[in-house]
């Protein structure tokens, strides 16, 4: 990842205060025409990415993803390890391309839809 997706422009390891205004949030992977241009993802204390750079727009789609999703495993109704591979099964693709850190738009509103039609089943 040397380039923004959105833009072209490079992307560069910062500090996250650049996002959030204050210290104590780490890194961020971040496109240099930022704010013009608004993608960034968290890095690890090693630096590398957590996910793919993302837009607001796709910010809000893995944070919809991650809410729906994320409470089967959370409940105990399954194992993180068992909710994410019943997830890779259900999306059609390898677990270890099942980070929603990851996901794009089309594969975060799947994720969503599933997890309403998982809930309406579930009740």
């Amino acid at each position: 990842m040397t380039c923004c997706p959105y833009c072209g422009s490079p992307i560069t390891l910062a500090s996250a205060e650049n996002i959030y205004g204050r210290k104590g949030f780490g890194r961020v992977w971040i496109c240099t025409k930022y704010p013009d241009c608004d993608a960034y993802v968290g890095a690890h204390q090693n630096g590398s990415p957590k996910g793919s750079l993302a837009n607001r727009q796709l910010r809000e789609w893995r944070q919809a993803a991650h809410a729906a999703f994320d409470p089967v495993w959370q409940s105990g109704k399954m194992t993180r390890n068992a909710a994410y591979k019943w997830l890779s099964q259900q999306l059609g693709i390898s677990k270890s391309q099942t980070h929603i850190a990851m996901f794009d738009l089309d594969r975060c509103r799947a994720v969503v839809e599933l997890m309403q039609s998982y809930e309406k089943n579930e009740l």
